[in-house]
């Protein structure tokens, strides 16, 4: 995919397909992604919903301390939970998280490029790729998500960014809630049973 004056992809399909991304997060991006994330988490939402209920049964025996438990349980639920932790992040080390970042992506790999840092990721490390209304997260599996967010590029990049992912067989996929509905059954099964 070559460029234009503009610095707009153009598709030729004699090339392997390439990306560029830019842009700088800021602590509400981190805070919606990260909101997001725990809200699709199948174990916040089965822990969230557990202690959601065991709370509420001890609040309602007379057990105000168990309000602790319920409010913790919602956090879960809502994904509120990251909130605490991204606003201290943030704050603390805003010079590594609210900075530049440009990403370039081929089908070798993923180049992510800051004021503090560079990094090449082989497409490999990823097992699959989640695309929200306002990011794209990359999923290894275990641990953190990485996220390229959407904001700030134009939609012939983004198209760029997609078609370099379906080349290296990482189609982005919609969320389903089938199995968080799953994972709220189990945290009301435990909590009951």
């Amino acid at each position: 995919v070559g460029m234009t004056a503009a610095g707009d992809p153009v598709i030729d399909s004699g090339r392997e397909p390439r990306a560029h991304l830019a842009y700088r997060p800021t602590r509400s991006d981190y805070v919606r992604i990260n909101v997001a994330l725990i809200r699709r988490s199948n174990a916040a939402m089965a822990v969230g919903t557990f202690l959601t209920v065991i709370g509420g049964v001890a609040v309602a025996a007379g057990d105000l301390f168990a309000v602790l438990s319920g409010v913790v349980g919602l956090a879960m639920l809502s994904g509120y939970l990251a909130l605490p932790v991204v606003w201290y992040a943030t704050r603390r080390r805003s010079d590594l998280m609210l900075v530049d970042v440009d990403i370039d992506a081929d089908p070798s790999g993923l180049s992510i490029t800051s004021p503090n840092a560079s990094n090449r990721v082989r497409w490999a490390t990823y097992r699959t790729v989640r695309e929200t209304h306002e990011a794209f997260l990359l999923q290894a599996g275990v641990g953190a998500s990485f996220f390229v967010l959407k904001r700030g590029s134009p939609p012939a990049r983004l198209d760029a960014f997609r078609r370099v992912l379906r080349r290296v067989g990482l189609t982005p996929r919609p969320w389903t809630p089938w199995p968080r509905v799953a994972a709220v059954v189990v945290g009301l099964g435990a909590a009951v049973g």
